[in-house]
């Protein structure tokens, strides 16, 4: 990956880096999760100032699909209609507000699990706020690309590893359905939804002739 080192304002450039090496174990429990070969990761960059959107993204670009959104409010609506895999958002942002509570976008099943790693000036104040608030990460500046790089990976290794671990907890071996669990999780977010939206919520449930003798047999 080629970059050039960051300059004393704080700023990216591009210089030289070498990317961390993936997990084979999590290659392999992602693509069984996924179902699917590997794709390359979608990064939702957030970043109110041009110059700074423009080397963060070509730094970014070498390994990642890159997004973008302009504030919070945007950053929030991108990641709700198409999840990525990783938010990587200035932790203040000139309007739109900052991306907010990262638990706002645990509470649909679609935006659930996407880490946040914010990046600012240093702050001991608003690295813990960061922290606290659910994020993944926080990167002060100046930050070195490699530095910057290994984070960002770090945080999707981490997410994927821990949405692999939920999807066995919630699927029932033999049939590769959701178990109780599962069902249960998704019942909560889709009342949540319901509730948000103001849409209707429908169950059904359905009797399954000698089930019994089935799971009798099968286990």
């Amino acid at each position: 990956m080629a970059v050039d080192s960051r300059s004393g304002d704080g700023a990216f450039r591009l210089g030289s880096v070498e990317p961390p090496v993936q997990s084979d174990e999590v290659d392999r429990m992602w693509r069984w999760a996924e179902g699917s070969p590997r794709r390359r990761a979608v990064v939702l960059l957030v970043e109110a100032d041009p110059g700074q959107a423009a080397a963060l993204g070509q730094l970014l670009a070498t390994r990642y699909e890159v997004r973008t959104a302009n504030d919070g409010d945007e950053a929030i609506e991108r990641v709700r209609s198409a999840p990525p895999d990783l938010v990587l958002s200035e932790a203040r942002l000139p309007h739109g507000g900052s991306l907010a509570d990262p638990k706002e976008l645990s509470r649909e099943l679609r935006s659930r699990g996407v880490p946040v790693v914010f990046v600012s000036a240093p702050s001991d104040e608003l690295s813990a706020e960061c922290l606290d608030s659910g994020a993944a990460d926080f990167v002060a500046k100046p930050a070195g690309p490699r530095e910057l790089v290994a984070r960002v990976e770090r945080a999707i290794r981490l997410a994927r590893e821990r949405a692999c671990l939920e999807a066995l907890a919630q699927t029932d071996a033999l049939t590769g359905l959701a178990n109780f669990r599962g069902l249960v999780r998704r019942a909560e977010h889709e009342y949540q939804r319901a509730v948000r939206y103001g849409h209707p919520l429908s169950a059904v449930t359905i009797d399954l002739d000698r089930l019994k003798e089935t799971n009798d047999r099968y286990g």
